[in-house]
């Protein structure tokens, strides 16, 4: 515990050879990484969650697409594709086909 007036402890770490050196912070950190392993340190590691985020939102626009054609298809029974592409889904029916694909995606 700290009496009034004088500030805590910088938290500390130990250091390469045991010693403790005080935190200084995320921009410490940050400039650590850099000056340490260049700036494609920051971004190691980064490349399987983007490419699950990549296959993610491609089954997402994928199954979102083909519920809209269906609907529309259902809703008006054309068959001409210029019909079907110009057609405006109501709200509801956008919400539900973003609804569906993201159910399918969760699986």
């Amino acid at each position: 515990m700290s009496s009034l007036g004088t500030l805590p402890k910088a938290p500390t770490t130990a250091g390469a050879a045991g010693a403790l050196k005080p935190c200084m912070g995320p921009m410490a950190v940050l400039s650590h990484t850099i000056k340490h392993g260049g700036y494609r340190s920051l971004y190691t590691g980064l490349s399987l969650p983007l490419g699950a985020q990549i296959l993610y939102k491609a089954t997402v626009f994928t199954i979102n697409n083909i519920t809209k054609e269906a609907l529309v298809k259902l809703r008006t029974s054309h068959t001409d594709e210029e019909r079907v592409q110009s057609y405006n889904l109501s709200l509801s029916d956008t919400f539900l086909c973003g609804a569906l694909s993201g159910a399918i995606n969760a699986f």
